[in-house]
């Protein structure tokens, strides 16, 4: 299985949404994921599968912002069924 960790293009922000809904209960909305792909000072990335060419399934996300000097992370949610894979430590490196 090969995995794609990259800035999250703006095709899957409705996966984005559908994982924050699964891991946190629907916390941001589509426009707020659009808002944070759009920001000069936020980080949007995920983790999916490299071989799905259709919808995509997003395993794992995370969003940090620059301030400064400093990154915080704002978000990390990993799809439950694929925790204990070491995603999220992925997105943190």
């Amino acid at each position: 299985m090969v995995l794609l960790l990259r800035s999250l293009p703006e095709g899957l922000l409705p996966a984005a949404v559908e994982l924050d809904r699964q891991v946190f209960g629907g916390f941001w909305s589509l426009d707020a994921y659009r808002t944070e792909l759009n920001r000069t000072s936020s980080t949007l990335a995920g983790i999916w599968h490299a071989t799905t060419t259709q919808d995509p399934a997003l395993l794992a996300l995370g969003c940090s912002w620059v301030i400064e000097d400093e990154a915080h992370i704002i978000l990390m949610a990993v799809d439950p069924v694929h925790r204990q894979r070491c995603l999220g430590t992925a997105l943190l490196l």
